[in-house]
């Protein structure tokens, strides 16, 4: 194999990892700003509430409903991959080493990333005709975000910590 073609293999074999790893988030992302771009958000969930004339749902309530609960999921879906960003786990692979510390860090980075985009967004939407920026979203997305993480760092095995640190005790007379 001649250098070229090797340095090639090369950057391949360490983008794959790069590419699975975020893509997804990236995915969740543009989906989020597709959807966040749109004058008029009702016209997509018109399927829901089957009422003469399209997108208007029976009562208002029901509006804040929908639409709050899927600030909720859709920013729950994006701080899951943040964490998973952060915690550098693809399928298959083993948490890395670094404690109940790191574990930690990652979670706060994961938060910070989702609410930094929640931000942006609601930014984005001000520019939007017939859409609004609100700092309520904004929260919502936060709660989302911030349970999901909590719930991906539940169900992760914890991590194996560096000799010294959170280390138990050693049990009296053993």
């Amino acid at each position: 194999m001649s250098k070229p073609e090797a340095r090639q293999a090369s950057f391949g074999s360490k983008m794959g990892p790069k590419i699975a790893l975020w893509g997804p988030p990236l995915v969740w992302m543009g989906l989020i700003f597709f959807f966040s771009s749109s004058p008029d958000p009702k016209r997509w969930l018109g399927w829901l509430w089957p009422v003469p004339g399209g997108a208007r749902p029976p009562a208002p309530w029901i509006d804040f409903v929908v639409f709050k609960t899927g600030h909720f999921f859709g920013y729950a879906i994006l701080g899951w991959l943040y964490h998973r960003v952060a915690t550098g786990s693809v399928r298959g692979s083993h948490p890395g080493s670094g404690g109940a510390r790191r574990t930690r860090r990652a979670a706060w980075m994961s938060l910070a990333a989702a609410v930094l985009f929640a931000v942006t967004d609601e930014i984005h939407q001000s520019f939007v005709p017939g859409r609004e920026a609100t700092v309520r979203d904004v929260v919502i997305d936060a709660f989302g975000s911030g349970a999901a993480i909590a719930l991906r760092s539940a169900l992760r095995p914890t991590p194996a910590s560096p000799a010294g640190e959170n280390q138990p005790e050693p049990a009296p007379g053993g």
